[in-house]
C-alpha cells in the first residue's frame, strides 16, 4: 500500500488556535506516526502544509517530506478566533492535497491530520477498505442542524480526499457552521455526497475531558500534559 501522509496547519501549542505558551516539540507527534503509519505500510510519503514558518527547517528535517510549503498565515476579517482558525485550517488541507495531487505516485490512500496529534492505533491500511471514507467515531451531539463529527484526522482515497477538500471553496456557502470544524466537516461530507461512504474507525467520546483522554488518536496535549 502507498499512503501519503499528509500534515496540515500548525506545529502547534499546549493551547487551542496556537494561543498557548508552550511550542510542541513536532518529534512527538513524529514518534507516533514512526511507529503507528509509517512502520506498518509498504510505503509512506509524507507532504506538508504549515503556517509554522519558523518550524520548516526543523520539519523538513525529521519528516524528510516529498513536498512543503510554507507561509504565513493569511489574513482574515473574522473577529471570533476560532472563525479565523477554521478558515485558516482548510485553506491549509486544500494546499496539501494539491501537493499530493502533483505527485507523479499513484496512491491507494491519503491520511489527512495535523502535526500535534498521538496515535495509539496502527493505521493499518491493507486492512482498510477503499470504497469506503473514514473517520474517527462515534457521531456527536446534535448541533445547529448537524450531528457533530469528531475532525483530528480523516482517510481516504486520493479521489475522494479530493473532493473533501473542495470544502475550503465552498466556506461562503457554509457560513453559517464556520464556528465549528465539527459542524463542518459534516456539512461537507452530506453536500459532495461522500457521507455515504463515511465509516467511522477508533473512538473518541464525546464525553468532554474522559472522552479526549481515552481517545484512540489524542492530541499531544491532551495525552502528555493533560490539558483537555
Amino acid at each position: 500500500m502507498k499512503v501519503a501522509l499528509c500534515l496540515h496547519g500548525l506545529v502547534g501549542t499546549d493551547n487551542k488556535y496556537g494561543k498557548g505558551n508552550k511550542l510542541i516539540n513536532h518529534k512527538v507527534g513524529y514518534k507516533h506516526f514512526k511507529q503507528h503509519v509509517m512502520d506498518v505500510n509498504d510505503q509512506v510519503d509524507v507532504f506538508i502544509h504549515t503556517w509554522s514558518v519558523d518550524q520548516k527547517d526543523k520539519v523538513v528535517e525529521t519528516y524528510n517530506p516529498v513536498a512543503i510549503k510554507a507561509e504565513q498565515q493569511p489574513k482574515t476579517d473574522y473577529e471570533i478566533p476560532g472563525m479565523h482558525a477554521n478558515f485558516c485550517r482548510w485553506t491549509s488541507v486544500k494546499e496539501v492535497i494539491s501537493l499530493v495531487n502533483k505527485s507523479d505516485v499513484e496512491y491507494d490512500w491519503v491520511l489527512l491530520t495535523r502535526f500535534d496529534i498521538a496515535l495509539l492505533v496502527d493505521f493499518a491500511f491493507s486492512e482498510f477498505d477503499k470504497t469506503k471514507f473514514y473517520a474517527q467515531g462515534p457521531a456527536g451531539p446534535y448541533e445547529n442542524g448537524l450531528h457533530l463529527m469528531n475532525d483530528l484526522w480523516f482517510c481516504a482515497t486520493p479521489e475522494d480526499m479530493t473532493v473533501f477538500s473542495t470544502l475550503f471553496d465552498l466556506l461562503p456557502q457554509y457560513k453559517q457552521h464556520m464556528i465549528s470544524n465539527h459542524q463542518l466537516a459534516r456539512k461537507h461530507l452530506l453536500e459532495t455526497g461522500l457521507h455515504d461512504k463515511l465509516e467511522y474507525k477508533f473512538l473518541r467520546e464525546w464525553t468532554g475531558a474522559d472522552g479526549k483522554l481515552s481517545c484512540d488518536t489524542p492530541l499531544v496535549r491532551w495525552h502528555y500534559m493533560n490539558k483537555v
